[in-house]
C-alpha cells in the first residue's frame, strides 16, 4: 500500500511512526557498528586502535567535534560515531573529502547569499543542547557568528 502524503514530516511522525522507530534504531545500530571497525583519528603519538590524521582540515573537523559534542546531550553515541566517519573518510578518501568538501562550499554560500536559513533562537531546547548563550541574547540564529556580517540581508537577522 502507498501512502500519498504530502508533508515529510507528518508522513514520518504520525502516518508511519512506528516503521520509522524502527527503522531508524536499526540504521543507527548499524552506523555505530561500522564505526567501531575504524581507527580513532589522533593528532599525533598514536595508540593501539588509533591512527594519526593526515587532511589537515581534519585538525578542524576534530575541534568541531569537540565543541559540538561539548554542546550535544542527545544520541551522543550516534553523534560520536558520525563525527568519526566524517574525519576519518575525509582524511583517507579523496572522494569523500571533495564531495564533502563541495557541499560545505554549496552550503557556506547558500549562508553567505541569506537563502540558508538560521536556526530558531535557543534551538535545540536547553533540554537536550548546552550551548552558551551570547550578548545578542541566547544562541542560535547566527548569534555570536563572525560571518554574520558577510550574509546578504545580515541585519535583518
Amino acid at each position: 500500500m502507498v501512502i500519498q502524503e504530502k508533508q515529510i514530516g507528518r508522513l514520518i511522525l504520525k502516518v508511519k511512526r512506528q516503521f520509522y522507530i524502527q527503522q531508524k534504531a536499526i540504521f543507527e545500530a548499524a552506523i555505530i557498528a561500522y564505526v567501531r571497525t575504524l581507527p580513532e583519528p589522533v593528532l599525533n603519538n598514536p595508540k593501539r586502535g588509533q591512527a594519526v590524521i593526515d587532511w589537515p582540515n581534519s585538525r578542524i573537523l576534530m575541534e568541531k567535534r569537540d565543541k559540538f559534542l561539548k554542546y550535544c546531550l542527545f544520541k551522543r553515541p550516534l553523534w560520536r560515531a558520525v563525527w568519526k566517519i566524517l574525519i576519518v573518510k575525509s582524511d583517507y578518501d579523496p572522494a569523500y573529502r571533495d564531495a564533502g568538501q563541495f557541499i560545505l562550499e554549496e552550503l557556506v554560500e547558500a549562508i553567505l547569499h541569506g537563502d540558508w536559513k538560521p536556526r530558531p533562537v535557543n534551538n535545540p531546547p536547553a533540554s537536550i543542547w548546552k550551548e552558551p548563550g551570547t550578548q545578542e541574547g541566547g544562541y542560535g540564529a547566527f548569534h555570536g557568528r563572525t560571518f554574520k556580517q558577510y550574509i546578504k540581508g545580515g541585519d535583518n537577522l
